[in-house]
Formats: structure tokens, sequence, C-alpha cells
């Protein structure tokens, strides 16, 4: 038997300013945005410890990097 995946939910925003797509994961433990949006953008983020996040397709990446001074 094949499970329904719900809709994906998509949010058109603005992020500091700048139009941006946003993809929302209801069952996401925490909000997460692209490095290399990060970097194109001359967003500000700051070190912190280690953290490991596994994706829904399973693939594990880790970061020590939050955004934290941004407006929406």
């Amino acid at each position: 038997m094949e499970t329904k995946q719900p809709p994906l939910i998509f949010l058109e925003e603005k992020l500091n300013g700048l139009n941006v797509c946003m993809l929302v994961d209801l069952d996401a433990s925490r909000n997460f945005i692209s490095e290399d949006f990060v970097k194109c953008h001359d967003l500000q983020a700051d070190t912190v410890g280690c953290m490991s996040v596994s994706v829904g397709n399973g693939v594990k990446s880790h970061t020590d990097k939050v955004l934290t001074r941004f407006s929406l």
C-alpha cells in the first residue's frame, strides 16, 4: 500500500527585503536556509556547536552556523 504524501506548502515572503519562496515542512524540527543563499545575499550567520541534520530523503548534513539576525 502506497502512503499518500501531503502536498508541499510554499510561501512567497520577503527576507531582509529580498523576495523569496519558502518551502514549509510541518514535520521539521528546525528551519533551514541554503548556505549558498546566505553567501550570495551577504546574510550574517553566527557560529554555534556542530549540528547534524537528516533531511527527508535520508541524506545527513552537518552545520555549525545559524541565521539569527534577519527580518521576515
